[in-house]
């Protein structure tokens, strides 16, 4: 094999390695408004997201740290987005639990015969959930 083809054999490889596991890149502003996402992430009294979650990289028991939320949402589940993933967290905590944490949002649940829905869902309307998700894109 000769020399240039050897370079662009490499330079291809090169590509496809580097190009591994990287997510799309959003715009968080075309999702929701990441402001007032911020200002639900923190309100305790509807989203209640700082009674499990910190935003720090510290350590607590109730739920996962959320820095670098945005870059891992789209890896987290084969096949879901960030968007998508995030989206389902919010509606449908239990569906995906983080190793080292136990599912705890089943206190939250209310149970209406043939379906199961969770407190979150029934506080959040469609554009809250927009904005909260734009937020955690930021983070």
């Amino acid at each position: 094999m000769d020399k240039r083809r050897l370079i662009i054999i490499a330079f291809f490889l090169v590509l496809i390695f580097t190009s591994c596991g990287q997510t799309e890149s959003i715009d968080p502003e075309t999702i929701g408004n990441v402001e007032q996402g911020r200002i639900l992430f923190e309100d305790p009294s509807r989203g209640r997201c700082t009674s499990c979650h910190t935003q720090d990289g510290s350590d607590v028991p109730t739920g996962p740290s959320l820095v670098g939320i945005a870059n891992i949402a789209g890896k987290r589940i084969p096949g879901l987005s960030a968007v998508e993933y995030l989206e389902q967290s919010i509606l449908d905590p239990s569906a995906y639990i983080v190793d080292g944490y136990q599912d705890r949002m089943k206190a939250y649940r209310i149970v209406v015969p043939d379906e199961v829905d969770y407190m979150f869902a029934d506080m959040l309307t469609e554009e809250d959930l927009n904005n909260l998700v734009a937020y955690l894109l930021t983070q």
